[in-house]
């Protein structure tokens, strides 16, 4: 980024991936620690109906994106209040939500690429999937957004707050005796 665009880095889009990918990078210890590995535990998870099996494999699934969102939000929060003066608490289970239709749009977008160059016959298909995962995405958050107390309007934090915010975020991410 630097090398084609240096003044992307100051773009709030890119400052937010950035953090997110950092956010995700320090947190994935928390996210992907290893169970216990209790022979009895393993025996009684064994035992169970296939289909408990799948819904608490789903559940666990569903916590670590719900946690993984909530701590993304939580350290980005102060950025979007400082850009975007918005407070959205619907942002957690949102993210939790739409995380099926926007892989689907990701995906399907760059199968849409691929297939323009290499079969451009099937890329109507592929575009058809992308623009119908993107409906699906804004008419998500176009309904979460009429419901009340989903967001709030807020004045945000100053630049020297958020300077002083992420300084000590990123003092606690590079210090490990600092971590909680």
């Amino acid at each position: 980024i630097l090398a084609i665009n240096p003044s992307d880095l100051f773009r709030t889009g890119t400052q937010l991936s950035f953090l997110a990918v950092a956010t995700l990078y320090w947190f994935s210890p928390c996210l992907t620690r290893v169970q216990n590995a209790d022979p009895l535990a393993q025996l009684v998870e064994k035992s169970r109906p296939r289909f408990v099996r799948w819904l608490r494999r789903i559940g666990k699934t569903y916590f670590q994106l719900a946690l993984a969102s909530g701590v993304i939000w939580l350290v980005a929060l102060p950025l979007v209040m400082h850009r975007f003066h918005i407070l959205s608490l619907s942002a957690v289970l949102l993210n939790t939500i739409l995380w099926i239709p926007m892989l689907v749009a990701l995906l399907s977008g760059f199968s849409l690429l691929l297939l323009t160059w290499l079969a451009p016959p099937a890329a109507p298909v592929a575009a058809w999937i992308c623009d119908n995962s993107l409906w699906v995405l804004e008419m998500t958050v176009a309904t979460v957004r009429s419901i009340p107390a989903s967001h709030f309007w807020v004045t945000g934090p100053t630049w020297w707050w958020l300077a002083v915010f992420y300084a000590g975020v990123f003092l606690l991410a590079s210090v490990p005796l600092l971590r909680p």
